[in-house]
């Protein structure tokens, strides 16, 4: 779900997201975001993880571009 958050949220690269998971190889970042993406979309609960942490961390804003 971090690696989600991360991508959606900042500009940050797949290496060095996978650097900070302490991943080898980008794809395996790649790979993370893709999981949780599915997992939002199958899951409710999960999606409502996401949206608290998004309020909570002030990335879901009114003005969201």
């Amino acid at each position: 779900m971090v690696a989600y958050l991360c991508r959606q949220w900042t500009r940050v690269s797949l290496t060095k997201l996978s650097a900070v998971f302490g991943l080898e190889h980008p794809d395996s970042s790649s790979n993370l975001v893709r999981r949780a993406k599915r997992r939002a979309e199958e899951s409710l609960e999960y999606q409502k993880i996401i949206t608290l942490l998004e309020t909570k961390l002030a990335l879901k804003t009114e003005n969201q571009v």
